[in-house]
């Protein structure tokens, strides 16, 4: 027998399928006033499920998705199946969204914080000739502002209030590309996909306070890394190095404390 619960309370389902048990925990979730926008659901046991629409604050939402003791994959959040099943148990958890939307800020002010001892590092391998040293805290340090920037655009569809959204498409600001050391004298650094760098027309941007504060973080931060990477396909360690040691540690002291003024805002 096929059986659901949302935080431990067992759902009456018209059907045994993982589409008619999200369907009804959603409405469940929101039956006290919840509304999560985005219509998105991410796997690993760690993301959210929402329905489609505008979204307010109040109430709750799914973020926890486990059958038989596994998390369901993101994909199958997305787009459950509407087979019957004559056996398994799905357990699904809420959280009130401002909590996970704050707390998702706080972890990214502390991994900015681990960021820029990272870039620091990075930028004095180069300055010391060490380019193949530099690799691996250059590839932590575009992971993490791409995290930063996912941050930006789950939060903003949970909680619209706290983000003023533009009307571009979302993007990222790097892409699936890797660094890597070149062979050769000296080594060269490349950077595959540039032109995936977000930011500046093709981003989509959120705003803080009456001047879009995170617009225009946004946009220089996009404009960053795609100076980096030109400087790593031609090989210019100078601006490299000043990149990575100055401009993009200011930046990172920028989000930091931008992200900090969102997740008050949202605790209020």
């Amino acid at each position: 027998m096929f059986t659901a619960t949302l935080d431990g309370t067992p759902l009456e389902l018209s059907e045994p399928t993982l589409r008619e048990a999200l369907r009804v925990a959603v409405e469940r979730a929101e039956s006290g006033g919840a509304s999560a926008a985005g219509g998105a659901a991410s796997g690993g046991g760690g993301g959210s499920v929402s329905s489609g629409g505008g979204g307010t604050s109040r109430g709750r939402i799914i973020v926890e998705a486990l059958f038989d003791g596994r998390p369901l994959p993101g994909d199958i959040l997305e787009n459950p199946p509407a087979d019957r099943l004559e056996a398994g148990t799905l357990a699904l958890v809420t959280a009130d969204p401002v909590e996970v939307v704050r707390q998702t800020l706080l972890d990214a002010c502390a991994a900015i914080g681990q960021l820029r001892g990272d870039q620091q590092a990075a930028a004095e391998a180069i300055r010391a000739g060490r380019l193949e040293h530099a690799i691996a805290p250059m590839q932590e340090c575009l992971g993490v502002w791409q995290a930063v920037r996912d941050v930006v655009d789950h939060g903003s569809r949970l909680l619209p209030g706290a983000f003023r959204r533009g009307s571009g498409a979302s993007g990222g600001f790097v892409s699936g590309g890797a660094i890597s050391g070149g062979s050769g004298s000296g080594g060269s650094g490349g950077a595959s996909g540039a032109d995936g760098l977000g930011g500046g027309s093709g981003g989509e941007a959120a705003g803080v306070g009456s001047g879009g504060e995170l617009d225009a973080l946004i946009e220089r931060l996009g404009g960053a890394l795609r100076e980096l990477q030109d400087a790593l396909r031609t090989q210019d360690f100078a601006t490299l190095g000043d990149l990575l040691g100055y401009d993009l540690d200011e930046l990172a002291g920028q989000w930091h404390e931008a992200l900090s003024r969102i997740a008050e805002k949202a605790g209020a």
